[in-house]
């Protein structure tokens, strides 16, 4: 039987709706998200491949595939790779939910910034739309992570009412032709114009509304609760805050050299060659030359010792603590990683892999119904929807399943946002709210390892309800929206909101910040005036790219 392709013009109004005209009939859908969950369903019911093209108003058009079991197959700029015998046929693609590294390979100019492209690829069940323009920021450290190995789980419940409309769709169409259209391949082109569409197979617009400024508090599991708005300014009293003007050592670099630090080293990329020097003396580690863009660099574990991790293109390299020399990989081709958790998860479609000593060590996939999120050292955490979160080792055997503590018997979780380092951050709301409703919801830190809430932070999905979960070097802070949290306590250090703070990649127990006096470094509920570039603000030494051809460290203050 010939391909049947049923193309399917759609467009999202203003209050978040969609529409599409289709057997002569306007179909009407009230989220994004739930018109792309029908169509998942239909899918499912049909076992179709789909795919869809999104145009969206000055963006590039979005290509999504959808399995003939509804999984999200891929998300790319680029039209799917066709494959022989079915024209429009997908080949895997490497694009979807971006999981950013914990570091920034800085130009001289200015430090760039991350955390603004889509959400991190280590939730159930979305993510953010909209990479920035890169080009006046150099390169972000950490590439983007292909999202799920499975399909981003959905709630029960528009699972069901998807299927529905799927059947009763599916029921027309044959009583029309006469027969079932199993087998028969959907294209589905989606002229949408909203810039959020394509975080996710299910993601949604964020619709206007208010919170006003006093509102917003921080409660721990105990239920004290503390509100977090109160921030004041002063003048650095040295190049780093806490740290002496003193100079431990300098590292002279190219003009147009490219640097991030982390515990593990300093990384130098220069025009033809890559470099380590070691954070305590500024010594040179390692240095090689390059035949490829550095892609990729992140602070890990790898097999329990800490490492400093890049990626030139298929290939990928761990320089393990106190080596000189470091282990070299060769991915699989378009493999995606993750640096959620504390070390980095590779997923090349559905298979996945750890980093080791010796090489890549293969890891059991979850059950069909679970999400990877990350890799927490050798435990794959990983989620259904409703929950629970399940964690297994290597070979797959289930080692523990963690309920998440709800922050109220009214509320439902209606997003996974992220999960790694002894957290999981989640958002809830009653009934009725999504990500996009404009609805008062509850921002949750839980404990990863029994599910218990940390911290709630009251706000509104125009805020966060598409926000990336941002973590720091040295995983200390994290930030999603204009929220600070502490990684170590899973509390909100600061609501920047108030203070029109726009946080950028937090260095240590520092968030630069862009805010209406300039530039800052908010430590606490102090923003320091500074316009130095810290690289890393480490126990015993802060890193500066002072001037764009030299990088100092600096001790701690007597």
């Amino acid at each position: 039987m010939a391909d049947h392709r049923l193309i399917l013009h759609a467009v999202v109004k203003d209050d978040g709706s969609l529409s599409y005209e289709h057997d002569g009939q306007t179909r009407l859908a009230a989220t994004v998200a739930d018109g792309i969950q029908a169509m998942r369903a239909l899918a499912q019911a049909e076992g179709v491949e789909v795919e869809a093209i999104l145009a969206q108003t000055g963006r590039q058009p979005q290509h999504i595939v959808l399995k003939p079991g509804g999984q999200l197959r891929s998300i790319s700029e680029r039209p799917p790779a066709a494959s022989a015998g079915s024209a429009g046929s997908t080949g895997e693609n490497a694009a979807g939910n971006p999981e950013r590294g914990t570091g920034v390979l800085a130009p001289p100019a200015a430090p760039a910034r991350t955390g603004e492209d889509p959400q991190s690829g280590d939730s159930p069940d979305g993510g953010d739309a909209g990479a920035e323009d890169q080009s006046q920021r150099g390169p972000v450290v950490g590439g983007p992570y292909s999202g799920p190995a499975r399909g981003v789980p959905v709630s029960r419940r528009a699972q069901k009412e998807a299927r529905k409309e799927a059947q009763r769709e599916a029921q027309r169409q044959g009583q029309q032709d006469g027969q079932p259209r199993r087998g028969k391949r959907l294209l589905i082109l989606l002229a949408a114009i909203s810039a959020t569409i394509v975080a996710v197979a299910g993601a949604s617009l964020l619709l206007p509304g208010g919170l006003a400024e006093d509102s917003l508090v921080s409660v721990s599991g105990s239920g004290q609760a503390s509100a977090q708005n109160q921030l004041s300014y002063q003048d650095s009293p040295t190049a780093v805050p806490g740290y002496a003007d003193d100079v431990q050592w300098t590292v002279p670099v190219d003009g147009q050299a490219l640097t991030t630090a982390t515990a593990q080293g300093l990384l130098v990329v220069e025009e033809d060659s890559l470099r380590v020097h070691d954070i305590a003396t500024g010594a040179e580690r390692f240095e090689t030359d390059l035949d490829g863009s550095v892609d990729y660099v992140v602070e890990t574990t790898v097999q329990g010792r800490h490492a400093l991790l890049w990626r030139i293109g298929d290939r990928a390299y761990a320089l393990p603590e106190g080596s000189t020399e470091p282990v070299a990989y060769t991915l699989p081709a378009g493999a995606r990683l993750s640096s959620a958790g504390s070390s980095v998860l590779v997923r090349d479609g559905e298979d996945l892999y750890a980093f080791g000593l010796s090489g890549l060590v293969d890891i059991a996939a979850p059950d069909e119904d679970l999400t990877p999120m990350a890799l927490e050292g050798s435990r794959l955490v990983s989620a259904r929807f409703e929950g629970p979160l399940v964690i297994t080792d290597y070979s797959g055997r289930e080692i523990a399943s963690v309920d998440l503590e709800r922050p109220s018997e009214e509320m439902h979780l209606i997003r996974w946002v992220s999960a790694g380092h002894g957290l999981v951050i989640t958002i809830w709301g009653e009934e009725g709210a999504t990500v996009s409703s404009g609805h008062r919801v509850e921002l949750v830190t839980h404990s990863i390892s029994d599910g218990s809430i940390l911290s709630t932070t009251s706000t509104t999905t125009d805020s966060i309800g598409e926000a990336d979960w941002v973590r720091g070097q040295g995983y200390e802070l994290a930030y999603i929206g204009p929220y600070l949290y502490s990684m170590r306590s899973g509390l909100l250090v600061l609501d920047g909101s108030a203070q029109q703070l726009d946080f950028q990649l937090p260095v240590g127990q520092f968030a630069p910040a862009e805010s209406p006096e300039g530039r800052v470094l908010v430590q606490g509920t102090t923003a320091y005036r500074t316009d130095v570039q810290v690289l890393a603000a480490l126990e015993g030494t802060a890193i500066v790219r002072s001037t764009p051809t030299l990088v100092e460290a600096h001790p701690l203050e007597p």
